[in-house]
């Protein structure tokens, strides 16, 4: 995938970002398959941008923290630390994510990953983020 294309799109989930938490509401769970909608072949500036699927279960207003009797929610290849932790998260865990998003929109493989979610979760909570140039291959 192009920069360009990966820039493109990343535009218009922030600007979904934007839009949702302008009206209190965080994700806690963006991934790719909670982008909805098309890009034209052009690129997404020129089609039906991005959506954001918001119907998880894990939207709240409250700031309460994205776990309920014990098990935290989310996708751990794309949630941050304070949220692996089961700690408050506010809007800052929805740009994470879209960080998240974006690398592998460029380098094809997810920040950290692990062979369970256990292990992507230790991993991530562990090393340092993205502690391998994109450029020299997979990050562990």
């Amino acid at each position: 995938m192009g920069i360009s294309y990966a820039a493109d799109l990343m535009v218009q989930v922030l600007a979904a970002l934007h839009a949702a938490h302008a009206l209190g509401i965080v994700h806690r769970d963006l991934k790719p398959d909670n982008l909805i909608g098309r890009a034209s072949a052009a690129g997404p500036a020129h089609g039906e941008g991005p959506g954001l699927r918001l119907g998880s279960g894990r939207l709240r207003r409250d700031g309460s923290p994205a776990e309920e009797g014990g098990f935290v929610f989310g996708t751990p290849e794309y949630m941050p630390p304070e949220q692996a932790r089961g700690e408050t998260v506010d809007a800052r865990a929805d740009l994470y994510a879209a960080g998240a998003i974006l690398y592998e929109l460029l380098t094809g493989v997810v920040p950290f990953a692990g062979s369970t979610a256990s292990e992507t979760l230790a991993r991530m909570l562990t090393r340092a983020p993205w502690h391998e140039p994109p450029r020299r291959g997979s990050p562990a």
